[in-house]
């Protein structure tokens, strides 16, 4: 599991589309799609890890979790989650 998180962390090439994210571009509300030219790897790839021996329960309790959040508006919206055990 660490050397696909590390896999992942040392991808540089990253897509048009994985770069989006909203701004505001008016006074009032002309939102458009900007592009981070300095996507950070670290904050959209996370690890998790469920106590052993991990059962579906708590994995759904983690989803939740993960789920019931908002992404940050100022960078792109998406995650990905690797999750041990």
């Amino acid at each position: 599991m660490r050397e696909a998180y590390e896999a992942m962390l040392g991808c540089t090439d990253v897509q048009p589309t994985f770069r989006k994210h909203p701004a505001f571009f008016g006074p009032v509300t002309n939102l458009a799609w900007a592009f981070d030219d300095d996507i950070d790897l670290e904050y959209h790839f996370r690890r998790s890890a469920l106590a052993s021996p991990g059962r579906v329960r708590e994995l759904l309790e983690l989803v939740s979790r993960l789920h019931g959040s908002l992404l940050d508006r100022h960078r792109p919206l998406w995650e990905a989650h690797l999750v041990e055990g």
